[in-house]
């Protein structure tokens, strides 16, 4: 590989004649400053089969040199933004764009800025293009952010301090060439200052040029040749001390980034800030640009920016943006039609919403969930397709927890509810989209892998914190929980809208609640899983030590102990990364083993987890690395349900589920879809029970006269004792009329 990354390297700098000797070349390939290069040229390497010519030959060659051209050796763009980068867009790259979008906790992700500069047009060549790069930067770095966390309100730079500042003529602000107004602000720090000082290249003159247009001319102060227009307006920026601070203290104990700031200062002090408490926050923000939202149109550029506060406010709304984005032309030719050209933003929302959904018979009661959680067309589509797997997801490594606490604050106390919800509960998969917590957990979104993880794998679910009152269960928070051997993980905690709408000072409260619910959870969880896990281990042995073989007695019991102490749970803990909770303020041990990810998830997947906080167990107990060869068992599982109901009062899910049962057995070929042709066709009677379990059912008169009892493969393979039971039991207390 190194020798033809070596000759794609020197191709490179033969078309853009960069004379290098020999030694500086091969001590710029190795440069760290030139990882995503070289990242790059791998993956053309691999994608390619390491035939140089076809590599040379490619448009990803061209693609690369476009962009090359542009940014030289250290500030070539990242794999997966070069990845996602038309060609023509290459064209058009601008490095500076680029970099107002980078090094932001807002914008960590380089295929939401890609989409972002694609959709308002910020690689465009028009007149107007410095106005929208203008206009987007102040949306999105310049909004108002609110915070009443203690650790701001404790920090020194709360207290107003003597900074150096530069000002800012005001005389002069309206002369600020177009290209240039992003850059600039009324008030600049020093480091900022100097930042701007050392831009090079064409723009950096530009920039200097503006802030001193004078040149030394044999001792003279002169204007420098390019400057002649306008000159009165031109000046230096002065220097004055004044009162500065990062912060501004508002209404009611609420604490402001100051808006004079510059955008490197207010980037510093975005990560400060819960997500919660931004305008956009980053989820917020990979929810509506993660994925191709379009190409320029100035129509809808106008759209956006004239419809913010639609956008912002509504949070069931908030995610559904680049769908709103797609569908653009298509509805405001719907609404020209009938007399409306400017539809607002929640019309075009209830206009998507409205389109029915292509439900299967037997689908009804998924398909009102789903049309109840916010789900569109596309969406409903995906996740029909996906309930195949979670309703069938009856066992899982992870343990089974439902708890509800009595949590005390001052001086009034709550019942908080834990739970990790049924492996076939549908709720797995609907829990991110937007009745619930509108995350970037969907099926169109940045978290898609984790939501199918917690939908389908034997390693992971969803963790729901609820609030019970007046025997009302109101979610609260929800995280994608999954194990790795011996450690269990909350990947993040997202509140629910309906605690994003909370006020801010009750909000407070409950996010004290929540963690004090999930600190208890996680105690309780560890203690019970072990003592799981401990039963387990015994009744297996008894089990095995049965088994005549020798051979397969020894392996099973070998097994029996990899899964003693590999599963035996030690820690809990819960990241930190994007979370609408600071973790931090609530559980003080930092995780400092690395994150191991679910062995059944993408190596490089999606997770908020990198850092965590440990809410119960001790890492040291962690006596044993985690073994990619090791596959957790699913040691828990659902529990079987029975359900008694007259057989008119069958909804359809439940009656496909008895003809599914019904029909293999006996060769039939056709569901009937309506349950009273159902109860016609068999000879039953309206007033007839039907007895329903997980893979059997009996149906009798209310005479206790047994009709039908139809009996399927059990859900589970070494449930069929556990079948017969049932059964057995059943018929008794159908026979002794005790049902």
């Amino acid at each position: 590989m190194y020798d033809n990354r070596y000759l794609v390297f020197k191709d490179i700098l033969y078309k853009y004649k960069r004379h290098i000797n020999e030694k500086s070349f091969l001590k710029l390939l190795e440069d760290e400053r030139c990882n995503n290069l070289r990242e790059t040229i791998d993956y053309l390497l691999d994608k390619y089969n390491y035939n140089i010519n076809s590599i040379l030959l490619s448009n990803d060659y061209k693609k690369m040199l476009y962009l090359f051209s542009k940014t030289r050796f250290y500030k070539f763009p990242p794999l997966d933004f070069f990845k996602k980068i038309t060609l023509n867009l290459s064209r058009k790259f601008k490095l500076k764009v680029f970099e107002l979008f980078t090094d932001c906790c807002l914008f960590r992700n380089s295929i939401v800025i890609l989409n972002i500069i694609k959709l308002f047009g910020l690689f465009e060549n028009d007149r107007q293009v410095q106005k929208r790069i203008y206009t987007i930067t102040n949306i999105f770095y310049c909004q108002p952010i609110y915070c009443q966390r203690e650790e701001v309100k404790r920090n020194k730079n709360i207290i107003k301090l003597n900074h150096c500042l530069y000002i800012l003529d005001e005389n002069v602000i309206e002369y600020i060439p177009n290209e240039l107004k992003p850059y600039f602000f009324e008030h600049i720090t020093p480091q900022y200052y100097k930042f701007l000082k050392k831009m090079k290249g064409n723009f950096g003159r530009k920039i200097n040029d503006f802030l001193n247009p004078f040149t030394l001319s044999e001792g003279k102060k002169e204007i420098k040749s390019g400057n002649k227009k306008n000159t009165n307006y031109y000046c230096y920026l002065k220097k004055k001390k004044i009162d500065y601070s990062p912060y501004k203290k508002n209404l009611d104990n609420y604490y402001e980034i100051n808006s004079s700031l510059s955008i490197e200062e207010r980037k510093k002090l975005f990560s400060l800030f819960k997500e919660s408490e931004l305008t956009y926050g980053p989820s917020d923000i990979q929810s509506m640009f993660s994925n191709n939202v379009g190409n320029y149109n100035s129509k809808f550029y106008n759209f956006f920016v004239s419809h913010q506060a639609d956008i912002i406010n509504n949070v069931n709304c908030f995610s559904k943006f680049q769908y709103v984005a797609r569908k653009y032309r298509e509805v405001i030719k719907y609404y020209a039609s009938r007399g409306n050209s400017d539809p607002d933003y929640i019309t075009i929302i209830e206009w998507l919403r409205s389109t029915p959904y292509n439900v299967s018979f037997g689908d009804e009661k998924i398909a009102a969930e789903a049309q109840s959680a916010g789900v569109i067309k596309e969406g409903y589509n995906y996740y029909i397709k996906l309930y195949q797997d979670v309703k069938r997801r009856f066992k899982r490594a992870l343990p089974n927890h439902d708890e509800t606490y009595i949590c005390e604050k001052n001086n009034k106390k709550y019942l908080i509810n834990t739970k990790i919800l049924k492996g076939t509960d549908p709720l797995n998969m609907l829990i991110g989209e937007s009745k619930y917590t509108d995350c970037c957990q969907k099926h169109d979104d940045i978290g898609r892998q984790c939501l199918e993880h917690a939908s389908k794998s034997l390693m992971g679910g969803i963790f729901v914190v609820s609030l019970i009152e007046k025997e009302t269960i109101k979610p609260l928070t929800q995280s994608w929980i999954w194990i790795n051997e011996q450690e269990l993980v909350l990947d993040n905690i997202e509140q629910t809208t309906w605690l994003k709408s909370t006020p801010n000072k009750q909000r407070i409260i409950y996010e004290e609640l929540i963690a004090d619910a999930i600190g208890k959870a996680s105690k309780d969880i560890l203690r019970k899983s072990n003592a799981h896990l401990k039963n387990y281990i015994i009744n297996k042995s008894k089990e095995y030590m049965k088994i005549n073989n020798n051979h397969k007695r020894e392996v099973l019991l070998k097994r029996l102990n990899d899964i003693k102490i590999r599963q035996s749970i030690k820690v809990i803990s819960v990241g930190a990364n994007y979370s609408d909770i600071i973790v931090k303020d609530f559980f003080k041990t930092k995780a400092q083993r690395p994150l191991y990810l679910p062995k059944d998830y993408p190596r490089n997947g999606y997770s908020d987890a990198n850092e965590r906080y440990i809410a119960a167990g001790n890492e040291n107990n962690i006596k044993v690395n985690v073994s990619d060869d090791y596959i957790e068992e699913p040691i828990y599982r659902d529990k079987r349900e029975i359900i008694i109901k007259k057989l008119k009062d069958l909804d359809n899910e439940e009656l496909k589920r008895v003809q599914e049962l019904y029909l293999p057995m006996h060769n039939k070929e056709k569901l009937i879809r309506n349950i009273k042709n159902f109860i016609v066709h068999y000879k039953l009677c309206l007033s007839d029970y039907i007895v329903l379990a997980a893979d059997w059912y009996i149906i009798y008169s209310n005479k206790n006269k047994i009709k039908y009892t139809i009996v399927g493969p059990p859900r589970i393979k070494d449930e069929l004792p556990i079948q017969a039971k049932e059964i057995e039991r059943l018929k008794k207390k159908i026979l002794q009329e005790k049902l």
